[in-house]
């Protein structure tokens, strides 16, 4: 019987066929959920569509967003969802240079979440306890698929306006400056795909984890 010889070539064509599929993904994850607006025509387009804003916590400018977007009446109650449990709220205020009027009537710090899913739970509690239908959810640019993909299964009731904060990370020319950045996006696509196939579910921060949020 002869053995079948493969040429270098295509040995490493049938290596890397099976990784077509992610690569195709990868490329299409790059594709941001939302065109880029700037942030004063967001702000006109925003104001009146929304009852309540939630910010997912993970980077300054995100919660920056979030406040700009409160503070200029796009909506009258804002949620930050996955605030660490060692920040209290006075600190939460001063970092932020927040008004107390500000803070003590339309902003709720939800401290139980640790992932992307736990930040739907978080939210499902506050727009059910505010009767809020349409929200404005603010996230950077990388994360926003797979925070509109949780957040959507989560409460198919509710209508999510995306906000994009933006990044390096979906900046492929930043790659070779900033290898890291690569690397997330990757791994982000990855976390991307593991939530539409529905494996989300499964994480180790969900094992036991309901969200408590306190609404007062």
């Amino acid at each position: 019987m002869r053995a079948i010889r493969l040429r270098p070539g295509a040995v490493t064509f049938w290596i890397l066929l099976p990784l077509l599929p992610l690569l195709l993904w990868f490329i299409l994850f790059l594709r941001p959920a939302t065109p880029p607006v700037q942030l004063s025509e967001l702000l006109g387009l925003a104001r009146g569509q929304a009852e309540g804003i939630v910010v997912l916590t993970g980077g300054a400018e995100r919660i920056d967003t979030g406040l700009l977007l409160l503070y200029n009446a796009t909506a009258p109650r804002l949620l930050v969802s996955g605030v660490f449990d060692d920040v209290s709220d006075g600190s939460f205020v001063a970092l932020h240079e927040i008004p107390r009027s500000a803070f003590a009537c339309c902003i709720t710090l939800g401290r139980s979440a640790r992932d992307t899913r736990g930040n739907a739970a978080e939210a499902d509690l506050w727009t059910r306890f505010h009767d809020i239908e349409r929200v404005l959810l603010v996230t950077s640019d990388f994360h926003m698929h797979r925070a509109l993909m949780e957040f959507s299964r989560r409460m198919p009731d509710v209508v999510f306006i995306p906000v994009s904060v933006p990044s390096v990370y979906l900046e492929p020319r930043e790659w070779l400056s900033r290898p890291q950045a690569g690397v997330r996006s990757f791994v982000e696509s990855v976390k991307y795909l593991l939530t539409f196939v529905g494996l989300s579910r499964f994480g180790p921060a969900q094992w036991g984890f309901e969200a408590e949020v306190d609404l007062s």
